[in-house]
C-alpha cells in the first residue's frame, strides 16, 4: 500500500473471519444483519446486500471507526460509498476531528434497480454526508454530476477504479481465437443479460460459429437460463463466478480464449471487467452509459450503443467476428486505453489526495 497503513472496516458475512490481515490491509468485520436465510428484502447474498443491512451498518459502523482511529492515529477516514458507510464516517470524522473523504461508487447516488422508496429515503443521506465530506470522488463524470445535480457540490475529483494490466495482459491479437463473445458479472437486474440473449440469435444466424459465455452469479441465474431455452439458445454456456472462487488467472483464461466482450447493463458506474477485458485486449461492445463512456472510445477501442437497441449490439459483435483486421485494430487501442488505468497510476492519484486532505485536516466547524 504504497507505505501506508490502511485498516477496512466491512460487514460479516456467513463464517468471514471477524478479524484479518490480507495483503498489508487490516480487516475489521461487524455485525449488521447480513445474512441469506432472511426473508426477502432482508436477504442478503454473497453478491447483494439487502436494504436492512445497509442500514444496519450505517447504524452500527460508527464505534468500531471511533476506536480504529483513536488507537492507531489514523489521519483520514475514507468512506467507500456515501450510504451506508458515509453516515458513521462523517460522524467519527467529526468527533474525532479527521479529515473525511467520500467516494460514490454507483449504486449509492444512482441505481435503477432499486425501489423508488429505497430512493427517496436515501437520497436527502447521500446529499448530507457528501455536504459534509471534507473531499469528494466519483467513479466517473457521469457520477460526478449525478452528486452535483443532488446536492449542488462541484468541487469532486472523479477517480476510477485501477487495474492490474500485468496481469490482465495477452499481447498482440491472436487470429487462433475462437469466435466467443464473453460477458462478465453479477447476474443481478441491473446487468441486463437479457438485452443480450435476444440479441444473440441474430448473431448465430450471421456467424453460427459463434458462442456465448455468461460468467457470473447471482439471483436471475435461473430466470436467464430459462429464458435462453425459450429462445432456443441451448449453446449459451453459463459459468458460476464469484470473487472468491474464481481467481484472476482463471479469468484471464477466459478472456484470452474469447474475441468479444460485450456488456449490456442499464448502468454501471464504471465497469471494471470492461475494462480488465481491454487490458487483455478485447475490444468491448457496450451501451453509452454511466461510466463506459469515460473509457470506452467508439470506433477506436469498441463500440457504444444507446442501451435496450439489441439489434444495434448484435450488429456490432456480427461486425467484430466476421472481421479480423478491425478486430486486430481495435485489441492494439484496447490494450494501450487500458494502460491509462493502470493500478499505479490510479494509486498514485489516491495518494496525492490523502496527503492533500490530511495536510489541510478538517473543514467542518
Amino acid at each position: 500500500m504504497l507505505g501506508h497503513e490502511v485498516h477496512v472496516i466491512t460487514s460479516c458475512y456467513k463464517r468471514l473471519a471477524r478479524r484479518e490481515f490480507r495483503d498489508g490491509i487490516s480487516i475489521w468485520r461487524v455485525d449488521a444483519a447480513r445474512d441469506d436465510r432472511l426473508p426477502g428484502f432482508l436477504q442478503s447474498t454473497d453478491v447483494t446486500t439487502s436494504p436492512s443491512s445497509l442500514a444496519a451498518f450505517a447504524l452500527v459502523a460508527t464505534k468500531p471507526i471511533l476506536d480504529l482511529v483513536r488507537k492507531f492515529q489514523l489521519e483520514v477516514v475514507h468512506c467507500g460509498f456515501a450510504f451506508p458507510s458515509g453516515p458513521p464516517g462523517i460522524f467519527a470524522s467529526y468527533l474525532t476531528r479527521t479529515p473525511c473523504i467520500v467516494s460514490i461508487l454507483g449504486a449509492d447516488i444512482y441505481d435503477p434497480a432499486r425501489f423508488r422508496v429505497y430512493r427517496k429515503l436515501v437520497d436527502p443521506i447521500v446529499a448530507w454526508t457528501v455536504v459534509n465530506a471534507d473531499a469528494v470522488t466519483a467513479l466517473s463524470g457521469d457520477l460526478s454530476s449525478r452528486i452535483t445535480a443532488l446536492c449542488g457540490r462541484k468541487d469532486i475529483s472523479v477517480i476510477p477504479f485501477g487495474i492490474d494490466t500485468n496481469r490482465f495482459a495477452y499481447g498482440e491479437w491472436s487470429r487462433h481465437r475462437t469466435k466467443r463473445v464473453i460477458t462478465v458479472g453479477r447476474l443481478v437486474k441491473r446487468k441486463r443479460i437479457d438485452i443480450l440473449l435476444r440479441a444473440w440469435p441474430n448473431v448465430k444466424e450471421q456467424v453460427p460459429a459463434a458462442e456465448l459465455l455468461i460468467v457470473g452469479a447471482g439471483p436471475e441465474r435461473s430466470s436467464l437460463q430459462k429464458l435462453a431455452a425459450d429462445l432456443g439458445l441451448h449453446d449459451v454456456i453459463f459459468k458460476s463466478f464469484r470473487v472468491q472462487d474464481l481467481k484472476q488467472p482463471d479469468l484471464l483464461s477466459l478472456y484470452t480464449m474469447s474475441s468479444v466482450f460485450v456488456c449490456s447493463s442499464e448502468h454501471e458506474g464504471l465497469y471494471l471487467a470492461g475494462l480488465e477485458a481491454m487490458s487483455c485486449g478485447l475490444p468491448v461492445v457496450a451501451p453509452r452509459i454511466g461510466g463506459i463512456t469515460d473509457w470506452l472510445l467508439h470506433g477506436e477501442t469498441g463500440f457504444l450503443y444507446d442501451f435496450g437497441d439489441h439489434d444495434a449490439l448484435a450488429r456490432y459483435v456480427i461486425e467484430l467476428l466476421r472481421n479480423e483486421s478491425l478486430c486486430e485494430r481495435l485489441s492494439v487501442a484496447a490494450r494501450k486505453r487500458a494502460q491509462e488505468f493502470d493500478l499505479s497510476v490510479v494509486a498514485r492519484r489516491w495518494e496525492d489526495l490523502y496527503r492533500k486532505v490530511a495536510a489541510e485536516g478538517i473543514a467542518r466547524v
